[in-house]
Protein backbone atom coordinates (compact mmCIF):
# COMPACT_ATOMS: atom_id res chain seq x y z
CA UNK A 1 0.00 0.00 0.00
CA UNK A 2 1.35 3.25 -1.08
CA UNK A 3 1.21 6.20 1.20
CA UNK A 4 -0.06 9.66 0.96
CA UNK A 5 2.99 11.58 -0.13
CA UNK A 6 3.88 9.09 -2.66
CA UNK A 7 0.68 9.57 -4.28
CA UNK A 8 1.22 13.52 -4.03
CA UNK A 9 4.24 13.52 -5.78
CA UNK A 10 2.82 10.63 -8.75
CA UNK A 11 -0.11 13.93 -8.91
CA UNK A 12 2.22 17.00 -8.62
CA UNK A 13 4.21 15.26 -11.56
CA UNK A 14 1.13 14.43 -13.86
CA UNK A 15 -0.80 16.57 -16.18
CA UNK A 16 -3.58 16.75 -13.76
CA UNK A 17 -3.50 20.44 -12.43
CA UNK A 18 -3.15 21.62 -15.76
CA UNK A 19 -6.89 20.72 -15.66
CA UNK A 20 -7.62 22.15 -12.78
CA UNK A 21 -7.80 18.64 -10.71
CA UNK A 22 -6.89 18.55 -7.15
CA UNK A 23 -5.68 16.73 -4.63
CA UNK A 24 -7.51 15.69 -1.21
CA UNK A 25 -6.25 16.93 1.47
CA UNK A 26 -4.26 14.67 3.41
CA UNK A 27 -6.14 12.32 6.30
CA UNK A 28 -9.88 13.17 4.63
CA UNK A 29 -12.18 10.35 3.27
CA UNK A 30 -11.91 10.98 -0.39
CA UNK A 31 -8.04 11.23 0.03
CA UNK A 32 -8.28 7.85 1.82
CA UNK A 33 -10.63 6.61 -0.90
CA UNK A 34 -8.13 7.93 -3.78
CA UNK A 35 -5.38 6.71 -2.16
CA UNK A 36 -6.71 3.11 -1.96
CA UNK A 37 -7.20 3.27 -5.88
CA UNK A 38 -3.64 4.64 -6.40
CA UNK A 39 -2.44 1.70 -4.70
CA UNK A 40 -4.77 -0.48 -6.94
CA UNK A 41 -4.06 1.56 -10.29
CA UNK A 42 -5.40 -1.13 -13.19
CA UNK A 43 -6.69 -3.19 -10.94
CA UNK A 44 -10.75 -3.81 -10.96
CA UNK A 45 -12.18 -3.36 -7.77
CA UNK A 46 -15.65 -3.19 -5.47
CA UNK A 47 -17.26 -0.32 -3.77
CA UNK A 48 -17.33 -3.03 -0.43
CA UNK A 49 -13.43 -3.39 -0.70
CA UNK A 50 -13.42 0.58 -0.56
CA UNK A 51 -15.80 0.80 2.10
CA UNK A 52 -13.47 -1.62 4.41
CA UNK A 53 -10.33 -0.07 3.54
CA UNK A 54 -11.63 3.69 3.91
CA UNK A 55 -13.91 3.06 6.93
CA UNK A 56 -11.07 0.89 8.89
CA UNK A 57 -8.34 3.38 8.27
CA UNK A 58 -10.74 5.93 9.93
CA UNK A 59 -11.49 3.38 12.42
CA UNK A 60 -15.37 4.19 11.68
CA UNK A 61 -18.14 1.53 11.15
CA UNK A 62 -18.35 0.69 7.34
CA UNK A 63 -20.75 2.75 5.61
CA UNK A 64 -22.21 3.68 2.14
CA UNK A 65 -19.43 5.88 0.71
CA UNK A 66 -20.18 7.55 -2.68
CA UNK A 67 -16.50 8.98 -3.31
CA UNK A 68 -15.51 6.67 -5.62
CA UNK A 69 -17.74 8.17 -8.05
CA UNK A 70 -17.37 11.36 -7.16
CA UNK A 71 -13.83 11.39 -7.51
CA UNK A 72 -14.09 10.48 -10.99
CA UNK A 73 -16.46 13.40 -12.98
CA UNK A 74 -16.96 15.52 -10.58
CA UNK A 75 -13.22 15.51 -8.98
CA UNK A 76 -11.23 14.88 -12.38
CA UNK A 77 -9.88 11.44 -11.52
CA UNK A 78 -9.84 9.36 -14.26
CA UNK A 79 -11.79 5.97 -12.53
CA UNK A 80 -14.02 4.11 -14.50
CA UNK A 81 -17.26 2.18 -12.96
CA UNK A 82 -20.00 -0.27 -13.92
CA UNK A 83 -21.07 0.23 -17.47
CA UNK A 84 -17.19 1.07 -18.70
CA UNK A 85 -14.54 -1.02 -19.99
CA UNK A 86 -11.28 -1.28 -19.44
CA UNK A 87 -9.86 -3.14 -21.52
CA UNK A 88 -12.17 -5.86 -22.99
CA UNK A 89 -13.89 -6.07 -19.38
CA UNK A 90 -16.88 -4.57 -18.93
CA UNK A 91 -17.30 -3.50 -15.31
CA UNK A 92 -20.30 -4.58 -13.51
CA UNK A 93 -22.31 -2.22 -11.29
CA UNK A 94 -20.57 -1.57 -8.19
CA UNK A 95 -17.22 -2.12 -9.68
CA UNK A 96 -14.37 0.44 -10.18
CA UNK A 97 -10.75 0.51 -11.74
CA UNK A 98 -8.56 3.26 -11.45
CA UNK A 99 -6.28 3.97 -14.96
CA UNK A 100 -3.88 6.46 -13.38
CA UNK A 101 -2.99 10.27 -13.46
CA UNK A 102 -2.13 9.94 -17.38
CA UNK A 103 -5.08 12.29 -18.08
CA UNK A 104 -8.41 13.61 -16.61
CA UNK A 105 -11.69 11.81 -16.59
CA UNK A 106 -12.99 12.31 -20.26
CA UNK A 107 -16.24 14.02 -18.29
CA UNK A 108 -14.28 15.88 -15.96
CA UNK A 109 -14.75 20.15 -16.47
CA UNK A 110 -13.50 22.42 -14.16
CA UNK A 111 -17.10 24.04 -14.42
CA UNK A 112 -17.94 21.43 -12.47
CA UNK A 113 -16.61 22.81 -9.13
CA UNK A 114 -18.96 24.21 -6.85
CA UNK A 115 -17.13 27.95 -5.84
CA UNK A 116 -20.31 29.65 -6.83
CA UNK A 117 -22.97 27.12 -6.14
CA UNK A 118 -25.68 28.52 -3.71
CA UNK A 119 -27.14 25.11 -2.10
CA UNK A 120 -28.44 26.59 0.81
CA UNK A 121 -30.72 28.58 -1.84
CA UNK A 122 -31.22 25.44 -3.69
CA UNK A 123 -32.28 23.56 -0.18
CA UNK A 124 -34.74 26.33 0.81
CA UNK A 125 -36.38 26.54 -3.00
CA UNK A 126 -37.38 23.49 -2.30
CA UNK A 127 -38.51 23.68 1.35
CA UNK A 128 -35.65 21.43 2.53
CA UNK A 129 -36.97 18.38 1.63
CA UNK A 130 -35.18 15.91 -1.03
CA UNK A 131 -36.42 16.71 -4.69
CA UNK A 132 -37.16 12.94 -5.76
CA UNK A 133 -39.37 11.44 -2.23
CA UNK A 134 -40.17 14.46 -0.53
CA UNK A 135 -37.93 13.22 2.79
CA UNK A 136 -37.29 16.13 4.72
CA UNK A 137 -33.91 16.86 6.05
CA UNK A 138 -33.48 16.46 9.88
CA UNK A 139 -36.01 13.62 9.60
CA UNK A 140 -35.94 9.88 9.61
CA UNK A 141 -36.15 8.09 6.20
CA UNK A 142 -38.98 5.95 5.70
CA UNK A 143 -36.91 3.47 3.72
CA UNK A 144 -33.12 3.95 5.02
CA UNK A 145 -34.42 4.12 8.72
CA UNK A 146 -31.42 6.86 9.01
CA UNK A 147 -31.57 10.61 9.23
CA UNK A 148 -32.18 12.44 6.14
CA UNK A 149 -29.31 14.39 5.02
CA UNK A 150 -29.83 16.52 1.30
CA UNK A 151 -26.60 16.18 -1.13
CA UNK A 152 -26.42 17.85 -4.38
CA UNK A 153 -28.29 15.96 -6.24
CA UNK A 154 -27.05 16.65 -10.44
CA UNK A 155 -29.89 16.72 -12.93
CA UNK A 156 -27.67 16.28 -15.87
CA UNK A 157 -24.82 14.09 -14.72
CA UNK A 158 -22.47 15.39 -17.44
CA UNK A 159 -23.19 18.84 -17.31
CA UNK A 160 -21.57 21.17 -14.52
CA UNK A 161 -22.48 21.80 -10.74
CA UNK A 162 -23.86 24.95 -11.27
CA UNK A 163 -27.29 26.60 -9.71
CA UNK A 164 -29.27 26.08 -12.71
CA UNK A 165 -28.40 21.72 -12.38
CA UNK A 166 -28.44 20.65 -8.90
CA UNK A 167 -31.64 19.16 -7.17
CA UNK A 168 -31.49 18.77 -3.42
CA UNK A 169 -31.40 14.70 -3.08
CA UNK A 170 -31.49 12.46 0.20
CA UNK A 171 -28.21 10.48 0.03
CA UNK A 172 -30.79 7.54 -0.55
CA UNK A 173 -32.22 8.86 -3.44
CA UNK A 174 -28.89 10.14 -4.78
CA UNK A 175 -26.63 7.19 -4.07
CA UNK A 176 -29.56 5.24 -5.87
CA UNK A 177 -29.59 7.71 -8.74
CA UNK A 178 -25.88 7.77 -9.19
CA UNK A 179 -25.16 8.58 -12.80
CA UNK A 180 -28.11 6.88 -14.44
CA UNK A 181 -30.72 9.40 -15.11
CA UNK A 182 -31.20 13.16 -15.92
CA UNK A 183 -34.12 14.54 -13.85
CA UNK A 184 -36.09 17.43 -14.56
CA UNK A 185 -36.49 20.66 -12.04
CA UNK A 186 -39.11 18.47 -9.87
CA UNK A 187 -36.96 15.79 -9.26
CA UNK A 188 -38.15 13.07 -11.50
CA UNK A 189 -36.26 11.15 -13.96
CA UNK A 190 -36.56 12.24 -17.52
CA UNK A 191 -34.76 9.87 -19.24
CA UNK A 192 -31.55 7.17 -18.99
CA UNK A 193 -27.57 8.09 -19.35
CA UNK A 194 -25.53 6.48 -21.72
CA UNK A 195 -24.48 4.71 -18.47
CA UNK A 196 -27.94 3.80 -17.41
CA UNK A 197 -28.49 2.18 -20.43
CA UNK A 198 -25.49 0.44 -20.11
CA UNK A 199 -26.24 -0.71 -16.78
CA UNK A 200 -29.46 -2.88 -17.85
CA UNK A 201 -28.88 -6.55 -18.36
CA UNK A 202 -28.45 -7.22 -21.92
CA UNK A 203 -31.48 -9.28 -21.85
CA UNK A 204 -34.06 -7.32 -20.51
CA UNK A 205 -33.02 -3.75 -23.05
CA UNK A 206 -33.34 -6.35 -25.70
CA UNK A 207 -37.07 -6.91 -25.03
CA UNK A 208 -37.18 -3.19 -24.07
CA UNK A 209 -36.16 -2.63 -27.59
CA UNK A 210 -38.12 -5.37 -29.12
CA UNK A 211 -40.95 -3.66 -27.55
CA UNK A 212 -40.53 -0.20 -28.67
CA UNK A 213 -39.89 -1.18 -32.31
CA UNK A 214 -43.56 -3.05 -31.98
CA UNK A 215 -45.12 0.03 -30.83
CA UNK A 216 -43.26 1.98 -33.87
CA UNK A 217 -41.61 4.46 -30.88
Amino acid sequence: MFEYKDMEKAFNESVLPSFGVILPTEGTQRAITLLYFFSNQGKVVTKSEVEIFVCGSLNTPTKDIQDCRHLSKQCGFNILQGGNFFGEYRLKRGEYCFVGFDAPNKYFSIKRRAEDLDFDEIKSKYKYVCATCGSKEGTIHRYSGKVVFLQKGHKNPHLGMDNSNIIPQCDYCNARARNLFVFDDFGFPKYMTIEGLSSIPSEIREEYIKELRRLNV
